[in-house]
């Protein structure tokens, strides 16, 4: 094996080390960020990854709680009135 070579999966060697590391904190999956502390961790992903807001953290937890899911943005109809499809008509030449 060449010096460089050496020198290279040597290298490799301690980085591959530290990752594998005893290591307690809590990793966001999505980007690999690394938190002490659970709730921070948590914060973090509802932050920064709005796309997993739903996703419930089950680990530990003695009884889970589902996420609340948003109530719609709509406002009821009003009393009597009731959706109708929208019909578009298209000239024949487009």
């Amino acid at each position: 094996m060449s010096t460089i070579t050496a020198r290279l999966v040597a290298r490799f060697d301690r980085w591959l080390d530290r990752v594998v590391a005893d290591d307690d904190r809590f990793i966001c999956a999505a980007c690999d960020d690394r938190f002490r502390s659970r709730s921070v961790g948590i914060e973090h992903v509802l932050r920064c990854h709005p796309e997993y807001q739903g996703v419930v953290v089950y680990e530990g937890a003695a009884n889970p709680k589902p996420v609340a899911v948003p109530a719609s943005m709509r406002r009821p109809l009003a009393a009597g009135l009731s959706p109708a499809p929208v019909r578009v008509v298209v000239p024949a030449g487009r």
